[in-house]
Order: C-alpha cells, then sequence, then structure tokens
C-alpha cells in the first residue's frame, strides 16, 4: 500500500483537524522532494506489487498532467501497479471540469474520493467550503460519464443547526447519484482550528447526543436498506466496494507514505514524517533524516490489534488475538469487554467480539477501555 500526501488546498474548511498549504510556486520542489522519497524509501515494503496508491491529504485534484506524470513515472520506477490495484484520488467538486477528467483518464486511476459534506449551501457556507450543492450533484455526473463510477463521497453530520430533514436530503441525494461508496462523519471540534474557537467563545452550540443519535441512526438505517455494508465505524459500501487502501490499514497489512505528515508502518515500526513542508523539502535535498519511528512493543501492537479490529464489522478474531498475543493479554481484553457486553453495546458471534449498533455510537469509549495501558 503506497499513500501519497498531497497538501495542495485553496482554501480551509473549518472543521478540519489539519490544515497545510503550498504556495503553487513551490509546489515543483515538493513534488521533486516526494519523488526523491519514493527513491530513497521504496525498499520499506516487502512487495513491488501494489494493492492500492492513494493520492490524498489535501487537494490532488490541483495536479498537473505534468506533476501526476512525474509522480506516476517514479512510483512506476520502483514499484509495480497492476490491473487489480486500487489507485484512488482525492478530489474537491470544483475541481471536476472536461480538462481534469482528461488528465484523470491519462493515469490508472480507478477510485475517486469526494469530500461533499452536505447538498445543503448555506452549511456548505458555514464549513467554508468553496463548492455549493448543484456542483457537487454536477461533479459526480461528470465523473459517472466518463466511465468514473467508483465513488466515495464524504458527509458530516450533527453540524450546528442542522435538522433531520436536512440530513435525510443528504443521504437520499447521494443514493440517487449512485455513488458506491459513502464516508460519513459526526462533526468534532478539533482544538486550533476556527471551528473550536466558534464553540469555545459561544458563538455557536453543538447538537444534542439525542440528536446526533438519531442523524446516525437515519444514516445507518437508509443505507443499510438501500444495500450498503456498514463495514467500519465511519464506512458503508455497496458489496464488492469497500475501500481496499483503508481496509488494509484496519486489517494491519504494511504500507508506506510519503510526503509530509504522512506515515509508514512495517508490521514492528512505526514511522512518520514532520509536518513542515519547507523543512522537509531542505531535509529531503540534504539526505537528511525527515522522519522519527518507533518500535513497537507488544502491548502497543495488542493495542492496535483491538483498537483497529474493533473499528470494522468484523470485530476482534477472539482466535487470533489468542494466538498472536497469548491467553494472558486474551483473557485481559474479554475482562474489560465484560461490562459492554453486559450492557450491549459488544456481542460475541462466531468468536469474533464485536460492536453493536449502539457501541458503534460510543465506540471511542468502549476502544480506550479494551486497550492495555
Amino acid at each position: 500500500m503506497l499513500y501519497i500526501h498531497i497538501p495542495f488546498c485553496k482554501s480551509r474548511c473549518i472543521y478540519c483537524s489539519f490544515f497545510s498549504s503550498v504556495s503553487l510556486n513551490n509546489k515543483d520542489k515538493y513534488i521533486n522532494a516526494l519523488c526523491r522519497e519514493i527513491e530513497l524509501r521504496h525498499k520499506y515494503l516487502n512487495s513491488k506489487k501494489l494493492s492500492s496508491v492513494y493520492l490524498g491529504g489535501g487537494t490532488p485534484s490541483l495536479l498537473q498532467k505534468d506533476d501526476l506524470e512525474q509522480i506516476f513515472g517514479q512510483i512506476n520506477r520502483y514499484f509495480e501497479i497492476t490491473p487489480q490495484t486500487e489507485v484512488t484520488i482525492e478530489c474537491n467538486p470544483d475541481d471536476i471540469d472536461e480538462d481534469f477528467l482528461h488528465t484523470l483518464r491519462l493515469f490508472p486511476f480507478n477510485r475517486i474520493s469526494m469530500g461533499i459534506q452536505t447538498f445543503d449551501d448555506e452549511q456548505l457556507s458555514f464549513l467554508n467550503r468553496r463548492h455549493s450543492s448543484q456542483q457537487a450533484e454536477e461533479s459526480i455526473k461528470r465523473l459517472q460519464a466518463s466511465d468514473f463510477n467508483n465513488i466515495s463521497a464524504d458527509l458530516i453530520y450533527s453540524l450546528p443547526s442542522q435538522t433531520l430533514k436536512q440530513w435525510t436530503k443528504d443521504i437520499d441525494t447521494l443514493l440517487s447519484l449512485g455513488v458506491r461508496h459513502i464516508s460519513a462523519y459526526s462533526l468534532t471540534y478539533e482544538e486550533g482550528t476556527k471551528l473550536y474557537s466558534l464553540l469555545k467563545n459561544k458563538k455557536l452550540a453543538t447538537v444534542s447526543d439525542d440528536d446526533s443519535w438519531m442523524f446516525f441512526t437515519t444514516l445507518r438505517q437508509k443505507l443499510t436498506e438501500a444495500g450498503f455494508e456498514h463495514y467500519e465505524v465511519s464506512n458503508f459500501a455497496l458489496p464488492e466496494h469497500h475501500s481496499r487502501h483503508n481496509s488494509g490499514y484496519w486489517s494491519g497489512k504494511h504500507y508506506l507514505g510519503i510526503g509530509t505528515s504522512a506515515h509508514s508502518y512495517n508490521g514492528t515500526s512505526r514511522s512518520w514524517n514532520i509536518s513542515n513542508i519547507p523543512k522537509y523539502c531542505y531535509l529531503i535535498e540534504q539526505g537528511e533524516p525527515f522522519s522519527e519511528q518507533e518500535i513497537l512493543s507488544d502491548t502497543d501492537k495488542y493495542n492496535e490489534f483491538v483498537f483497529l479490529s474493533l473499528r470494522t464489522s468484523k470485530g476482534i478474531n477472539l482466535n487470533r488475538l489468542k494466538a498472536d498475543f497469548g491467553a494472558s493479554l486474551a483473557d485481559y481484553c474479554l475482562r474489560c469487554a465484560e461490562k459492554y457486553l453486559n450492557r450491549g453495546t459488544l456481542k460475541i458471534t462466531a468468536d469474533h467480539l464485536r460492536l453493536t449498533e449502539q457501541g458503534i455510537f460510543v465506540s471511542d469509549g468502549i476502544m480506550s477501555d479494551l486497550m492495555k495501558s
């Protein structure tokens, strides 16, 4: 799995927990650094064949044909993209024009991820999004008309003043457009963002827990009735359209992250690149270290296995838990899970410990309690 972080962005969304931008004047320098990092780290993965390639982390749709040729030329120099490889690019709806579609068709992209967020223009304005609801609908139709049918769309719920009618319209609109994958997230208030500042200064009010639960259950009911599988806490897909890239993260597959703030994992250690873009480019140019690394302890590996497995519909494979981490940690996990089993937020079926519908809504607290300090 290969992830390439492209932090180009025209405007900042106030809900973002992380933001960076690269001046388009410095774009070439950053792309050169990306390609150099691929050269330096291509042996990090055991196999040259890639199960997935993901261009994201900002606005990769601002890349031009020459930029993509340079990036894919370097990927193909060191790795192998097969017809089975899932190749995703993140796009903003207002970037989907005929020129961009022509550029996409020149490269092996077979999956598009779009940050729709909502089809309500007032809420889009609140989120500081550039696109309108009409642009969002038209961009999906343009992609489909160009045979890009494997489209994933992001939605956000529990927005201030959002009504159930608005939320239902968002879901129904995506379903009517034939989108095959939907990621839906409850709005969070991350410290350091404009949204957090508005909340702290009491210029907006959060949605109640009861309303958030209503939004979540409505989402789950409507999508499952439409044939979508709720295969991860925040992700729904039609059969055969699960995100292979993200599923790789959740199942513990190895991955290489390229670019600022990108993380990598090889089964025994985790590394992460610095977030400062000019410094990243400088260090790459000078051949100096640009990332940090930690060796994962047995406890770290257990915690990661529990956290990632429990996010998925499959849950924690109890047999694998015992085989990989020993009877002591397996017993610890089940002891911690007992109160949630009694409350009905966890269940055990076919030797797997899974979240129930009620458990998914409060999953963060459950996962935390099952992990070991």
